[in-house]
This record gives C-alpha cells, structure tokens and sequence, in this order.
C-alpha cells in the first residue's frame, strides 16, 4: 500500500521562514545603522601631539605643487614624538 503525502503548503511555510529570515536582518541592519548614527555628525579629528605647526595640505592634490605642499606637511610631523600614551583615545575616536 502506497502513502501519498500532500505536500501543499509547503511552499507557503519556505516563503514564511524566508520573510521571518529577511525581517530579522533587516531589524538587526536598522539597529546597526542607528547606532552608528548616534554620535555626532561630523568626522573625528585626530591630533598626531606633534610640537612642529602643523602645515597648511590642499584638499585635492592636481598638481605638483600641491603634491610638494603635502609632503612637506607629512615632513614636518615627526613619528617618533608622538604621545603613544593618547594612542587608544585616539583609535576610538576614529572608531
């Protein structure tokens, strides 16, 4: 004797799992989304504790003396005198 199982409905139940699947990620992406949006809406500024003025850099470098300008600005920061102490302070704020 044979058993013949009715699968109507089935179809039904995978596009029910599929919306509750897609409800969450989408409830979990707003969630993320807004707390990313919490904090102030303009960009951290990080300062590299350098004793040297800090040089005037173009916001767009199109030509070389722009270029100059901008290398001579990273010149001017010396690496070794940084305050690593203010290091973590500094990673979060980017973060």
């Amino acid at each position: 004797m044979k058993r013949h199982i009715d699968q109507s409905g089935s179809g039904a139940t995978g596009l029910l799992i599929v919306l509750v699947v897609l409800a969450v990620v989408a409830v979990a992406g707003y969630k993320v989304w807004q707390h990313g949006n919490a904090g102030t809406t303009t960009p951290p500024t990080v300062s590299l504790h350098s004793s040297a003025p800090a040089a005037a850099v173009p916001a767009t470098i199109t030509n070389e003396s722009d270029l100059n300008q901008a290398s001579s600005s990273l010149d001017a920061n010396d690496l070794n005198s940084l305050d690593g102490s203010s290091l973590n302070s500094d990673i979060n704020t980017l973060l």
